[in-house]
């Protein structure tokens, strides 16, 4: 969309690849300590889950990639990031809720 490749501008491309696979590495730790605290009592449960919603939304994108051109399939990107990000927001407010309740039975 905005970005022209150029061949003298290769390492730019292995710079973004490394980049993407560092944030990758953070998110995914994140992302398995949250659902190891979430689901202390049912690990195997919330990991296999957590795995299978993860091969469903790679296979969906595989599936739907050749169809879309490139600005839709970033505002589906954005969409589903602003859904996380909202899911994530009220994860966070329900378990401190839970965690204020918590407290105050002691």
């Amino acid at each position: 969309m905005l970005w022209q490749s150029l061949e003298r501008a290769a390492y730019l491309l292995y710079l973004i690849a490394i980049f993407n696979g560092a944030c990758n590495a953070c998110l995914q730790i994140g992302l398995n300590s949250t659902v190891g605290l979430l689901f202390m009592d049912k690990n195997e449960v919330a990991f296999g889950s957590l795995k299978v919603w993860q091969s469903m939304a790679i296979t969906v994108t595989f599936i739907y990639s050749p169809f879309l051109c490139m600005d839709i399939k970033v505002y589906i990107m954005f969409g589903v990031l602003a859904v996380g990000a909202v899911c994530a927001i009220v994860l966070e407010v329900i378990c401190r809720r839970e965690q204020h309740s918590l407290y105050k039975a002691f």
